[in-house]
């Protein structure tokens, strides 16, 4: 990009873009899938442990964490290495 013109800036903004759309892509990938993990392995592991099996609650707080972690960590990754 700095052979055509592009400025410092452009290019870092560029980077930022790519990881936040791969970040967003593998967060609709991976909290489906964790969600599909969780109750496949809930009918068997309260037995494990000798407990009742109660609903499944829903909590905001986890995907909140799950947004979060799988948008930031990330893109603090890649910005270190600029």
């Amino acid at each position: 990009m700095k052979l055509v013109g592009g400025r410092r800036s452009q290019i870092v903004a560029m980077y930022i873009v790519l990881i936040l759309a791969f970040g967003t892509i593998a967060l609709l990938i991976a909290v489906p899938l964790g969600g599909q993990g969780l109750m496949r392995s809930r009918p068997t592991s309260p037995y494990m442990i000798k407990l009742q099996p109660a609903g499944l609650p829903i909590v905001p707080l986890a995907f909140a964490i799950q947004i979060v972690v799988g948008l930031a960590v990330p893109l603090l990754a890649g910005l270190g290495r600029s």
